[in-house]
């Protein structure tokens, strides 16, 4: 009967080991988690510009236009550009002219710094175009 006590006490003695060892390793696992969620995704390519045919609202044309002349109208300042000498004789259909504030910052800097002369090249980039006209 001794024996019997003996080996119900060490098999009690053992399972409270054992459940005491498993919250406490549970305890610590937790603690050990970091607290950013894990991503098992794999980590997505960046897309390239030819996956995105549609032009983004932020994407500028960029073109090299001649500064041509100052004008005004209904009491606003204009500085007028254009590329009709930049472009060769088969591509004459197409050319620019774009009209640009006197209040734009880097007009009011070019202007600061003497560099708004008649004819001189510019690199302009632009976004949307307001008025398109053909055969005018």
């Amino acid at each position: 009967m001794k024996k019997k006590k003996t080996i119900i006490i060490v098999g009690i003695l053992c399972g409270l080991f054992l459940l005491i060892g498993t919250f406490w390793l549970g305890r610590i696992s937790v603690e050990n988690r970091s607290s950013e969620p894990k991503n098992n995704l794999p980590p997505q390519k960046p897309k390239k510009p030819e996956d995105n045919p549609e032009p983004s609202p932020g994407s500028k044309n960029e073109g090299k236009f001649d500064y041509t002349t100052f004008f005004k109208k209904d009491n606003v300042s204009w500085y007028a550009f254009d590329d009709i000498l930049q472009k060769g004789r088969e591509e004459r259909q197409d050319w620019k002219i774009i009209h640009i504030n006197e209040n734009h910052p880097r007009i009011k800097e070019l202007l600061k710094e003497g560099k708004l002369q008649g004819r001189k090249e510019f690199t302009i980039r632009y976004g949307k175009v307001d008025k398109k006209i053909r055969g005018a």
